[in-house]
């Protein structure tokens, strides 16, 4: 589709070899998508579905479960209070939220469009997260 700038995904918590804990290592074998099988379905959705990315911003942003879309309408209608923010409020819930998709994301998996943050659509903040994520890979990117 040629009218596709960008789709944004959210595959969950997929289960990886990053973690050196024998504990967090077996809750992810328990609970995260399986990385060489439905943890990949959200990122071949958003590459491969012929209307991503095409009606307004509906379809700009793919999750693999029910309960990450359900979290998301969430945030966007409570989470968006500044006064949260400044109040550690925000983060807390949103903490919370990350062990809940955790463990119930398999029981409500499904490849899906949805709509993002209402954050995700401000240009200045994109334009800020880019900058700080060229820097934070700096170190590793040196040659």
């Amino acid at each position: 589709n040629n009218k596709v700038q960008i789709v944004s995904v959210c595959p969950g918590w997929v289960g990886t070899d990053i973690p050196k804990q024998d504990v967090l290592i077996y809750l992810l074998t328990l609970f995260a998508f399986d990385r060489d099988n439905y943890g990949l379905a959200s990122i071949f959705h958003a590459m491969f579905h012929p209307d991503a990315g095409s009606v307004n911003d509906q379809t700009d942003y793919v999750v693999s479960s029910t309960i990450i879309q359900k979290f998301t309408t969430f945030y966007n209608t409570l989470l968006t209070y500044r006064w949260l923010s400044k109040l550690g409020i925000r983060q807390f819930l949103c903490d919370i939220m990350t062990y809940v998709i955790l463990l119930l994301q398999k029981m409500t998996a499904t490849v899906q469009f949805t709509h993002s943050s209402n954050e995700s659509y401000n240009v200045e903040l994109q334009n800020k997260l880019y900058k700080w994520s060229e820097e934070a890979i700096l170190p590793w990117t040196k040659g």
